[in-house]
Formats: C-alpha cells, sequence, structure tokens
C-alpha cells in the first residue's frame, strides 16, 4: 500500500504542479494578474503589490510534497488499521453463486 499510494500521490503532484503553472501563463498572458495586483492595492490601500510567481510556485511546490508525504503516510495507516480491525471482526464474507435460468420451450 505504501508503494502504490506513493505513486498515486506523487503523480497526482506532478499533474497538479503542471496544471497550476498553465493556469498562471493563461491569467499572466490574458491581464488577471495585473487586474488582481491592481484590486488588491486598491482594496488595502497598498503603494504597490505585486503576486510572485516563482515565489508562489515554490511554496506551492513545496506544500504539495508535503501533502504527498502526510497522503501517503495517511493511507499506509488506514489500510493497516482496516486490516487490524478485519482480522478482529472476521471481516465480511460474501458468496457469489450462479443460477440456472428458465429456458422457454419452443
Amino acid at each position: 500500500m505504501l508503494k502504490a499510494s506513493l505513486v498515486l500521490f506523487f503523480c497526482l503532484w506532478v499533474i497538479f504542479l503542471i496544471t497550476g503553472l498553465m493556469l498562471w501563463r493563461v491569467a499572466s498572458g490574458s491581464g488577471l494578474i495585473d487586474n488582481i495586483e491592481t484590486f488588491i492595492a486598491d482594496i488595502f490601500a497598498y503603494r504597490e503589490f505585486t503576486l510572485e510567481g516563482r515565489a508562489l510556485f515554490r511554496a506551492y511546490a513545496v506544500g504539495g510534497l508535503f501533502m504527498v508525504l502526510a497522503c501517503t503516510v495517511f493511507a499506509t495507516l488506514s489500510s493497516m488499521l482496516f486490516n487490524l480491525v478485519s482480522d478482529l471482526v472476521g471481516g465480511i464474507r460474501m458468496t457469489v453463486i450462479q443460477e440456472e435460468t428458465a429456458r422457454t420451450s419452443d
């Protein structure tokens, strides 16, 4: 479970990083970032306010790595807890049988 969840969450982290980068580029190219900076500067009466893309991306990447580790640990511990409870309680037994279907005679 550790390996599978680590690979899953790492792939999700990479996908979110690429998506965030693409959205930042689109927002920057369309002028949305400048509008947001102007809006925040006006609302809080700052002389100047700028969003630093590299600092935001770095914080996003490091925070994402911590989330990958935290989610991996949580998934591993929860699967271990499930297995312990299943051993203690006995789990659920399911039996599947195939019933014959009635045929019509011609």
